[in-house]
């Protein structure tokens, strides 16, 4: 497997090419399984003997990549699935309380660690104020922030890569995604929902490199200026901006490997106006795949056999192009569009050959199915935003249009043909074909509307509206 990625940045003399090279791409990581290993315990204030809440406990065992990890609820209760049993060094952490290791965890099954207590650290209750780097994983009293822009190890990595090293997700082998073990949650882009990463999102974020998403917030208590379907919370990742003035460029992705990944961006500023364009796109190796079947009945003295021999072909591609516009009009107002668009396709054939016969008599038929589907899912989706700042205080009015809309297409074929049998038979008595087409369409436009007033540091108030 190769990793590359090319960055440059031009006047406006090589836009053209920077374009070409947008078009170009195509091109994973592969995910890490869950196993039948847990941690569990309880982490409680060694002074108030009170519950901690979004504390990070995490677990790694020597040359993995990256750890397993979670984050405690309410009741300052955890629960860390592993991929397998071994031992593991354990580091629980959170602001203000003295990290906890220990080298030495030994895990056979289900492993109980009791209750924690976490001392405060006096670091943090000293007067003095002491200047640090950023932690990479921020606890704020509504969310955890993850900073992937402040870790240097997600060199050549790509979103669902940052997602296992996020406290509380986790992504299985078939890349199913889970928040604090619930899988009903929402996967949300720079604050908003998308078309595109309700339907594919492990797609979707195999195509986002790593270098181009600033941080990940794990927002398991939406507030009402998130339309929060399902009861998961919302993990939405935030994309970098571009500051640097004139053309810029990057180009990254993956190849050598079963999935092969690539992404290309371009973009360019110039005082308050930006424009941006992303390319992402994944290509599935088609794979080959075989398949064996033998069924022996008797009744009334007679057996009939039944014996198949079949192979498939599968492989699918998918790309996603967007474009992003913005416009600051002074220093309170901005005005903001997108336009994103998906296409999904996955092809497949298979031929089985097929041999019944029976004892005695030994009367023999060969027949051969033959099947072919095609599937293409295509999604448009483009918005409006404007958003006003009223004063320092952070008072904000947010005005947003959106539209998405969707388009399924499916396409399958089966046909039977007779090849020969040991007796004089009708042919047509076995042959048949038969074809199903499948086509959907869906629409929507949604109108919203939030304000936020902030009555002091610790005190906002948040109320909007939707139409659609």
């Amino acid at each position: 497997m190769t990793k590359f990625a090319i960055k440059f940045c031009s006047g406006l003399k090589r836009l053209a090419l920077s374009l070409f090279l947008l078009l170009s791409s195509i091109l994973h990581v592969p995910l890490t399984a869950q196993g039948n290993a847990t941690v569990h315990g309880r982490i409680i204030d060694s002074l108030s003997q009170k519950p901690i809440a979004f504390a990070v406990i995490a677990l790694q065992k020597p040359g993995d990549e990256f750890p397993s990890s979670t984050l405690s609820n309410d009741s300052g209760m955890f629960r860390v699935n592993l991929p397998d049993t071994g031992t593991y060094k354990v580091i629980i952490t959170l602001l203000g309380y003295k990290t906890i290791t220990n080298e030495n965890i030994v895990v056979h099954g289900e492993l109980d660690l009791g209750t924690i207590l976490f001392a405060h650290d006096s670091h943090y209750l000293d007067a003095t104020t002491i200047v640090a780097q950023q932690d990479i994983v921020e606890n704020t009293p509504d969310m955890v922030i993850y900073h992937a822009d402040k870790d240097v190890t997600t060199e050549g990595s790509t979103a669902i890569d940052l997602l296992k090293k996020v406290p509380g997700v986790t992504v299985d082998i078939n890349g199913n995604i889970e928040l604090m073990g619930s899988s009903g949650l929402r996967i949300f882009i720079n604050g908003k929902p998308s078309v595109l990463m309700a339907s594919h999102p492990v797609d979707v974020l195999q195509a986002i490199p790593a270098d181009q998403i600033k941080s990940i917030e794990i927002i398991s208590n939406p507030s009402a200026k998130y339309d929060a379907q399902g009861t998961g919370g919302i993990i939405n990742i935030v994309l970098k901006k571009n500051v640097l003035p004139g053309v810029n460029g990057n180009i990254s992705g993956t190849i050598g490997s079963r999935i092969e990944q690539g992404n290309a961006t371009i973009s360019y500023e110039h005082d308050d106006f930006s424009v941006s364009a992303d390319l992402g796109g994944n290509y599935y190796i088609p794979q080959d795949g075989s398949s064996s079947f033998t069924r022996t009945a008797t009744v009334n003295d007679t057996t009939g056999n039944l014996i198949q021999n079949g192979t498939t072909n599968s492989g699918r591609q998918n790309y996603y192009p967007t474009i992003e516009l913005g416009w600051e009009l002074g220093d309170n107002d901005e005005i903001s569009a997108s336009v994103g668009y998906e296409d999904f396709r996955n092809d497949g054939t298979s031929v089985t050959d097929v041999n019944t016969f029976s004892d005695p008599g030994n009367d023999s038929v060969f027949l051969r199915k033959t099947g072919s589907n095609r599937t293409n899912e295509t999604s448009l989706e483009y918005n409006v935003d404007y958003s006003h700042t009223f004063d320092t205080l952070g008072k904000e009015l947010d005005l947003s249009m959106e539209f998405s809309g969707d388009r399924d297409s499916s396409d399958y074929r089966t046909d039977q043909s007779f090849l020969h049998s040991s007796q004089p038979i009708d042919p047509s008595s076995y042959e048949f074909s038969q074809l199903e087409n499948d086509l959907g369409k869906e629409a929507e436009y949604l109108f919203t509307a939030d304000l936020i007033l902030p009555f002091d540091e610790d005190h906002t108030l948040e109320f909007g509206g939707k139409a659609n």
